[in-house]
């Protein structure tokens, strides 16, 4: 008896000789495929089997099968074929963690400290493609065989971004683009590394999608999921919180001048126009997002965490244990002694981009030596509100800004909404 239509992802059930075999693409597609005899495929197969059958969350059409059958014993049995069933239908993770913050703002530090993680599945900049494709107007492609022209302006303000992100949270990969599935940057997730070497040797749709059995099968093992972007607003994260009570917001923030100054050594692209411009934009995003996150904390309690880096150079151990403890998770002496060692250690500064630091501490204040007054006091007119709420101290004179012993920052006790 074919139930439905034909071909590829249209949901048939065969069923001759006691084999069925359904073409799937999540529970909500199978349904809408209902049977013939007015039974569903998804309740069709769960009476057959005596139970329901896992279903991946997929969105799209997934070219896989799942074949149930009787054995000449009568005994029922169940074949996933090439799908992960160590994954279950939506992710279980008891946390969904967004680490949202800015370019050059110390994030990949504290990135790494979920990467290193065994208990947690970590995306680095998950938006980085999709940016890359808006920015270029190109057509973004997907499994299921349809495509999209993405806009060059106003990408970041559509639906996209907070869809991807949901997708990397929820471990439903389907949504999203070739491109993003094949990003360069999915190599940064320590637990990503064999899907993203699989990918490496194909360009083809059913390459991708052979591959990501391995995805699907990290991301389910994981008790937090995580994605640290700078591409994103706090507004989407509210959204997103509300539809998720799993989902929550680390609040990544730098000292704008630390920042900017680190945005101009990385070379004019990060620092476009005049200086006083990108100070001033840059510091009314900050201050939007701080106001945003203020009525977040109203609106979600104990899912919101204000974060400032230079509580964390100086202090690395214990404010990362702070971090982990706002998720749940706990610090072993494998990560402790990672920690120590990237802070602390006298490692050399392995790059530019790179976490690894001589010091930590000395990494954080070597903005004070390293342009004069005046870059800084025009950072200090653009950003005084943000120095407010975040506990930053302007200087005067060249030489307090030179002294070390003077900080350029108050105790973070001090300062109402940080690490809360």
């Amino acid at each position: 008896m074919k139930v439905s239509g034909e071909g590829l992802g249209k949901g048939i059930i065969l069923s001759e000789d006691g084999l069925w075999t359904v073409f799937f693409g999540g529970r909500a597609w199978v349904e809408r495929w209902a049977g013939a005899e007015g039974e569903g495929l998804y309740d069709a197969a769960s009476k057959y089997l005596g139970k329901k059958p896992w279903l991946p969350p997929f969105s799209g059409v997934f070219p896989g099968k799942i074949s149930v059958y009787k054995t000449s014993a009568g005994q029922r049995h169940l074949d996933y074929g090439n799908v992960p069933t160590e994954v279950s239908a939506k992710s279980e993770a008891q946390a969904k963690v967004i680490i949202m913050t800015y370019m050059r703002s110390g994030s990949s530090f504290v990135g790494e400290l979920f990467n290193h993680h065994g208990q947690t599945f970590y995306v680095f900049e998950p938006l980085f493609s999709l940016e890359k494709q808006s920015d270029r107007a190109q057509s973004a492609h997907f499994l299921n065989g349809t495509s999209i022209r993405l806009k060059r302006d106003g990408w970041l303000s559509s639906t996209l971004p907070g869809a991807y992100v949901k997708s990397f949270l929820g471990c439903d990969f389907f949504p999203l683009d070739l491109v993003t599935l094949r990003q360069a940057f999915l190599r940064r997730g320590r637990s990503i590394v064999r899907y993203f070497n699989c990918t490496r040797g194909t360009t083809s749709v059913h390459g991708i999608q052979d591959c990501l059995p391995l995805l699907y099968k990290a991301c389910g093992r994981a008790d937090v999921t995580v994605v640290k972007t700078i591409r994103f607003s706090m507004a989407q994260t509210t959204t997103l919180m509300a539809e998720d009570p799993r989902i929550k917001v680390i609040h990544l923030v730098r000292d704008p001048r630390s920042t900017l100054r680190s945005r101009k050594m990385a070379g004019r692209r990060f620092f476009a126009g005049r200086p006083s411009e990108s100070a001033r934009l840059f510091c009314q995003q900050v201050l939007a997002d701080l106001q945003q996150a203020e009525k977040m904390k109203t609106l979600f309690p104990g899912r919101m965490l204000t974060v400032r880096y230079e509580d964390l150079a100086m202090d690395p151990l214990v404010m990362a244990q702070k971090v982990l403890s706002f998720v749940g998770l706990a610090m072993d002496e494998e990560l402790r002694h990672y920690v120590w060692n990237i802070t602390s250690a006298g490692l050399p500064n392995a790059c530019r981009y790179c976490t690894t630091r001589t010091s930590s501490k000395e990494t954080a204040m070597r903005w004070r030596t390293a342009e004069s007054l005046g870059f800084y006091k025009m950072i200090d007119g653009n950003c005084e509100e943000v120095y407010r709420r975040m506990g930053f101290v302007p200087f005067f004179t060249t030489e307090r800004l030179r002294d070390l012993n003077v900080s350029s920052f108050l105790q973070y006790s001090k300062v109402p909404g940080l690490w809360v």
